[in-house]
């Protein structure tokens, strides 16, 4: 018998574990996972921001996890909406308790965070780590490999339509201001295709993701 590909004990697995908002407009955000899991694993924190005090968005100056720095895999601040932000950390870890500490140098309007778990069999940096900004149509095409993880964030206006073969982990409110409101969506993927799109239907957005193999 033939076997395609990494047998699945051994191949990656990324699991969606919690999603964490603050409204509040501060330049630190201190957020509490409750639902990490013990054991050793690739923390992954998705992260969404949004400036509607001056209409200017900043990514994290820094993130930590139970007082440890986790490390950026990729930010962008937005180019079809210059108000919002967004960034991937990571870290390696087998805590499971401890606060998650977002950092900026500037007062933002909120916060959306989307908490991930890699399962820790192999290197912690991530294969590819990109920022797609402005897209319309609201398509991305992945190039990626059989037993590869994805994860993805997606910064909007509008809460869209989407389509595709990546899960939606669902959508946070990082502001409210009237017409004006900001929205982040978290996704992922468990063993991606060598090539695949995602859709989100709509104006022009900016993605970040990331994946490991």
């Amino acid at each position: 018998m033939l076997f395609m590909g990494l047998p699945e004990a051994n191949r990656r697995r990324l699991d969606f574990i919690e999603s964490l908002s603050d409204a509040v407009s501060r330049s630190t955000y201190t957020l509490t996972p409750a639902s990490v899991s013990s054991g050793n694993k690739i923390l992954v924190v998705t992260i969404g921001s949004a400036d509607r005090n001056d209409n200017n968005a900043e990514v994290p100056t820094g993130v930590t996890y139970n007082g440890t720095s986790m490390t950026k895999a990729v930010d962008g601040v937005g180019t079809s909406l210059s108000d919002v932000a967004g960034a991937i950390y990571y870290l390696e870890t087998s805590d499971n308790t401890g606060n998650l500490v977002i950092s900026f140098s500037d007062t933002q309007s909120g916060v959306g965070v989307f908490v991930y778990e890699v399962t820790a069999n192999g290197a912690a940096a991530p294969t590819q780590a990109v920022f797609e900004g402005n897209l319309s149509p609201t398509t991305v095409s992945f190039s990626g490999k059989s037993g590869e993880v994805y994860v993805g964030i997606h910064i909007d206006n509008l809460v869209d339509p989407m389509s595709g073969p990546m899960v939606d982990d669902g959508t946070i409110q990082t502001a409210d201001d009237g017409a004006e409101d900001r929205f982040v969506r978290g996704m992922h993927k468990n063993n991606a295709a060598p090539v695949f799109e995602q859709d989100i239907a709509g104006a022009a957005a900016d993605y970040l993701y990331a994946s490991w193999s």
